[in-house]
């Protein structure tokens, strides 16, 4: 799952910083490389302001459960939720900006903001 080309919308490319795209994307890597997981079609990203200072990033999927935080410190924080989809070599993506618009984008592999 999510081989091949990665594509964001274009809500993702302003609103996160392509250091936090990249960021997300090896957490989706590292969870691929666990030998005794199993990934979802269906990766979600709550960004959050951490404890004080940093940001929180909280990576679960549904189908097996998983569920990890991470802490970073040094980082400006952001609140936003971030999902990555992966159907089939078909991904659909939703960016959803703050007045709750909704347009919808197709790729093979995406990164998705609401």
């Amino acid at each position: 799952m999510f081989a091949g080309k990665r594509y964001v919308t274009p809500g993702v490319i302003e609103r996160l910083p392509v250091g936090v795209q990249m960021l997300l994307w090896n957490l989706i890597d590292k969870l691929e490389a666990e030998p005794a997981s199993a990934v979802d079609y269906l990766q979600v990203f709550e960004l959050k302001p951490g404890d004080g200072i940093g940001q929180k990033i909280i990576h679960s999927q549904e189908v097996p459960p998983y569920r990890a935080e991470y802490v970073f410190d040094n980082v400006a924080p952001l609140t936003v939720k971030v999902y990555a989809i992966d159907e089939a070599n078909i991904v659909r993506c939703f960016y959803r900006p703050s007045d709750n618009k909704r347009a919808s984008l197709v790729f093979r592999a995406g990164f998705v903001l609401t």
